[in-house]
């Protein structure tokens, strides 16, 4: 039975130690890409053990193609974050302070005090920008010292362009497992029509090394999607059985996938490179929230769709209801009367439908504005000298507008900065370091 569905069984320490040993480690095109988004020296970590792993690493041309494809937008976007939080502290410095000032005649205390301290704290934040914008500095797009880097450690690493004649068979294969359900790549069909092939492209290739080479892969990707992985009450535990017991049919050997921050620490164990802790932290808040991003654009684009569902019948009724009035005009007619008044129904449940979705669309964009104003200052506090603090805290789920508790208060570690938001604002936020919403117990 285990021969036959090796692949439903947990791979033993044994095996995975033989895979370290002998297999072609094989990156998908998020974690070279999420190089650009940490700190030097997660990225100087990274870079040591791709050197250590050398001639086994192996890049499919489906993921050189999709890095370049990506990287000057992944450059810009990390280029402009510094510039973004400082644009939005001066915002709210602005603002603060014309608050305060329309206060003078009315406030029974000295505003001036409070305008002169709301200054000191802003420009000290400012000031935390200012050097935080010094330590990461911005990266030259046609003078890119990673992407040289990487050039130099994968010089004849990435696989070959599958040839004019192959395409059309590859593109077929993957349509058919799309259309199939069979991953990996299903969970990318709702994207245009040259983009959702790119997993199940990858996934060729990977076949195609393993059969000519007859060698273990080990898969390493930030995708956490679950046309890749097995996931039991929401929790990743292993690769899909299906694509390990695939591999294994067409190559006889094994397969095995870790995310990015598993690697880092498992593989620099095993080949005993030193690799600091905050470096695995910081991988893993990379990729959480890249993930979270994800499933905002999903959940956006599906809301976008019922949104112009919604209006598309409010069109509809309106249309129905202006031609009804065209006929009858201010003749009196029972029936016409009826068919109006269930129109002016339609009319009622489609506006107030899509006043719901224009609601959610509004909060899932609130959320994620207030979200990446925090993303630099978070990635910051994961790789500098910031330490954290235990402090009770109450975890709370969201639906609707309202927000309920989760479980009893805990202890919870927090960064100074994440305390401050917590105090300042009095109630419940988000904490992207930990994805989700918190509010201090008691308060």
């Amino acid at each position: 039975m285990r021969k036959e569905f090796n692949g439903h069984f947990p791979v033993e320490q044994g095996d995975i130690d033989s895979m370290m040993r002998e297999a072609w480690f094989v990156f998908d095109t998020n974690v070279l890409l999420n190089l650009y988004r940490y700190s030097e020296s997660t990225r100087d970590d990274y870079f040591g053990l791709l050197a250590k792993i050398g001639a086994r690493v192996r890049i499919p041309f489906q993921v050189a193609a999709e890095f370049f494809d990506n990287r000057i937008k992944v450059i810009s976007d990390q280029n402009a974050i510094g510039g973004t939080l400082e644009k939005a502290l001066r915002g709210a410095h602005n603002k603060a302070r014309s608050d305060l000032e329309s206060m003078k005649r009315h406030a029974q205390i000295n505003i001036v005090k409070l305008i002169a301290e709301l200054d000191r704290s802003f420009e000290a934040a400012v000031q935390e920008v200012m050097d935080l914008k010094k330590r990461r500095p911005p990266i030259e797009i046609m003078s890119d010292p990673i992407l040289e880097k990487l050039a130099r450690l994968l010089e004849g690493r990435v696989r070959d362009e599958p040839s004019v004649d192959k395409v059309p068979e590859i593109e077929k294969w993957a349509k058919q497992r799309l259309e199939e359900k069979v991953p990996p790549g299903f969970a990318d069909s709702e994207k245009q029509s040259g983009k959702k092939f790119g997993d199940a492209k990858i996934w060729w290739d990977i076949l195609q090394l393993g059969r000519a080479s007859s060698k273990p892969v080990i898969f390493v990707t930030d995708d956490v999607k679950e046309d890749w992985w097995l996931r039991v009450d929401g929790k990743i535990i292993g690769p899909l059985p299906q694509l390990r017991q695939e591999y294994r049919r067409v190559t006889g050997q094994e397969f095995h996938m870790y995310q990015a921050d598993q690697f880092l620490q498992h593989a620099s164990a095993f080949f005993k490179t030193s690799v600091e802790q905050a470096s695995v932290s910081e991988v893993t808040e990379v990729r959480d929230r890249l993930a979270t991003e994800e499933l905002e654009d999903h959940r956006l684009a599906h809301l976008h769709e019922a949104r112009e569902e919604y209006a598309s019948k409010l069109r509809d009724a309106s249309d129905r209801l202006q031609r009804l009035r065209a006929r009858f005009g201010s003749e009196k007619n029972e029936k016409a009367d009826r068919v109006a008044k269930d129109i002016e129904k339609d009319l009622l449940k489609a506006k107030e439908s899509l006043d719901y979705v224009d609601h959610l669309i509004a909060r899932t964009l609130a959320i994620r504005k207030r979200r990446l104003g925090e993303r630099q200052l978070v990635l910051d506090i994961n790789s500098n000298k910031y330490g954290v603090t235990k402090i009770l805290a109450q975890q709370f789920y969201e639906q609707g507008d309202e927000f309920y508790e989760m479980g009893a208060p805990e202890l919870v570690e927090f960064y100074p900065a994440e305390i401050e938001m917590l105090e300042t604002s009095g109630g419940i936020e988000w904490v992207e370091r930990l994805g989700g919403f918190y509010g201090i117990a008691g308060d």
